[in-house]
């Protein structure tokens, strides 16, 4: 059975970004991906994710997805990006968007927090750029939803660290 997960650890983990690539509302679920870590890139606003032994990226996990809906992704991940078949601190297996080697020279050595870019900003201008009239997007309010999400990470990223 072809896998139907998921791992989002940058613009994706924001269930509005999701919403406008696929067409479709998803709930994210918080969860850990062993040994990658995801870094800032070079001259853009988002982070690529590496693997990396011993290292560790929270994130959020989506299921349910169909080819339709990940042939969109990848559209919207573009030519950095390949899509990988990845084992979660749960066992589970998702697909989750690896820097593609053609793009790694963009590579910084600042780790990628997700709470950051939040407070810098960022899924409102990602949003932004997705929805040109936000005021018609339909959508619920950014800043609630995005607390919610980045409030759950933290607390997967705090659990991890008393285990």
């Amino acid at each position: 059975m072809p896998c139907r997960r998921l791992f989002c650890y940058g613009t994706l983990v924001y269930p509005q970004v999701m919403a406008r690539i696929t067409g479709r509302w998803w709930v994210p679920v918080p969860v850990r991906l062993p040994d990658y870590a995801a870094y800032h890139l070079r001259g853009v606003p988002y982070p690529g994710l590496v693997a990396e032994a011993g290292a560790q990226t929270e994130g959020v996990l989506y299921e349910d997805l169909t080819r339709h809906h990940l042939r969109l992704l990848d559209r919207y991940e573009g030519a950095w990006y390949r899509r990988r078949l990845v084992r979660l601190a749960d066992g589970g297996r998702a697909w989750a968007y690896v820097l593609a080697p053609s793009a790694r020279h963009r590579l910084e050595t600042r780790r990628w927090e997700p709470d950051i870019a939040v407070r810098k900003g960022l899924p409102a201008r990602w949003l932004a750029h997705l929805y040109p009239d936000t005021r018609s997007c339909g959508w619920p309010r950014v800043g609630a939803v995005t607390t919610a999400v980045i409030a759950a990470m933290i607390a997967v990223r705090q659990a991890a660290r008393y285990r």
